[in-house]
């Protein structure tokens, strides 16, 4: 399974997206409406420039900031961690995983496209097993028919 194959049963073609400009006030109103927990950011000609989420903010939070003043691009993840739409489910769970993060951003040759978290990876792998069972089940029962 492709991570292509996760965007699409996602629904939206949507890329969750905020200025780098915003305040962090901005993006938790953002991160409320659009029930998620991270936001990509780009720059000027639509390229990925970085990446905030909810654990940002609370860092922020932590540390007394004021989240009218802070902005989004002070705060946003620069060195990120992204995968193709082509890019195999069980490559992008391991990537998450050693690197130890939850929003992982999918782009293509013209940018941004997607981001998937560990939630979309773990549900498409348990599909995925699924459907692998009851393939095998079918099997095993069309052979223990057919040797009838």
């Amino acid at each position: 399974m492709k991570v292509q194959q996760i965007l699409d049963t996602k629904g939206s073609l949507e890329v969750f997206a905020i200025p780098a400009g915003a305040s962090v006030s901005d993006l938790v109103t953002q991160l409320c409406e659009r029930k998620c927990g991270a936001l990509l950011i780009t720059d000027h000609g639509g390229k990925l420039a970085g990446i905030v989420s909810e654990r940002d903010v609370i860092r922020q939070l932590a540390a007394g900031a004021d989240l009218d003043k802070v902005t989004v691009g002070e705060i946003m993840t620069r060195d990120l961690v992204s995968v193709s739409p082509d890019e195999d489910v069980h490559a992008a769970m391991d990537l998450m995983v050693g690197r130890r993060i939850r929003h992982l951003p999918v782009v293509n040759d013209s940018g941004p496209c997607g981001l998937v978290t560990v939630r979309d990876l773990i549900h498409a792998m348990r599909e995925a097993d699924r459907q692998d069972v009851a393939k095998l089940v079918e099997y095993l029962q069309s052979e223990i028919h057919g040797s009838e």
